[in-house]
C-alpha cells in the first residue's frame, strides 16, 4: 500500500513537473513571437518613414546625386565654421537650418533601428543590406567631406557600429586623422547638433 503511494506520489511530482517545463516553454515562445512581431511592426514603420517621407526623400537626392549634394555642401560648411568657432551661428539662416534638420532625421532613422531588439540579428541583417549600406557608403564618400564631417561629430555610432569592417570603415579612419579634435566633451554637452549650445 505505502509502495503504491509512493508511486503515485512521485508520478504526479512528474507529471506537475513536466506540466511546468510545457507551461514555461509555451510562455517563452509567446513572449518571443511577440518581441518579434514588435520588431517587425516597428520595422516596417521605419521602412515606410525611410521611403515615403519627403525629407528622406531629399537626403537620399543629396546623397545620390551630386548637383543635389552641392546645394548643400555649403550649409554643413558653415555649420562646421561654426563649431570650430570661426564664424557666429548667426551665420546660418532659417533655410539653411532646415536643410540641417532634414539631416538630422535622416541620420536619426538609420540609428533608431540599432536600438530595436538585439535578438533579431537576421533582421537586422535585413535592413542593414536594404536601407543603410548604401546609404552610410556615401554619406563617407571621399566626395562628400561635408557630410561625412557632419555626421562624425554629431553621429560617431552611425559611422561604427554600421560599418564594422566594411571599406568604409577604412575610409572613416583616414578622415578621423584629417579632421581637428572636437572641442571637450563637457563643452558639448547638452549641444543640439544643428547648431550647438552657444547660440
Amino acid at each position: 500500500m505505502i509502495d503504491t503511494i509512493q508511486v503515485i506520489d512521485l508520478t504526479l511530482k512528474a507529471v506537475l513537473s513536466i506540466i511546468g517545463v510545457s507551461l514555461s516553454a509555451l510562455l517563452y515562445l509567446h513572449h518571443r513571437e511577440q518581441r518579434r512581431d514588435a520588431w517587425l511592426r516597428d520595422f516596417r514603420e521605419l521602412h515606410k518613414w525611410f521611403w515615403e517621407d519627403e525629407d528622406m526623400a531629399e537626403v537620399r537626392a543629396w546623397l545620390a546625386n551630386e548637383t543635389s549634394y552641392q546645394t548643400v555642401a555649403p550649409v554643413l560648411t558653415a555649420r562646421r565654421d561654426i563649431d570650430e568657432r570661426r564664424v557666429a551661428p548667426t551665420e546660418i539662416s532659417s533655410e539653411q537650418y532646415m536643410v540641417l534638420e532634414k539631416l538630422d532625421k535622416f541620420c536619426n532613422i538609420l540609428t533608431s533601428v540599432q536600438v530595436l531588439d538585439p535578438s533579431f540579428k537576421r533582421h537586422q541583417g535585413l535592413w542593414r543590406r536594404l536601407f543603410v549600406e548604401y546609404w552610410i557608403e556615401e554619406i563617407f564618400s571621399p566626395d562628400r567631406a561635408e557630410i561625412r564631417w557632419y555626421v562624425e561629430r554629431f553621429y560617431h555610432d552611425l559611422s561604427t557600429d554600421w560599418r564594422e569592417g566594411s571599406d568604409a570603415q577604412r575610409i572613416v579612419g583616414a578622415a578621423r586623422a584629417r579632421i581637428p579634435t572636437a572641442r571637450a566633451t563637457e563643452e558639448v554637452a547638452g549641444t543640439n547638433p544643428t547648431l550647438g549650445s552657444r547660440i
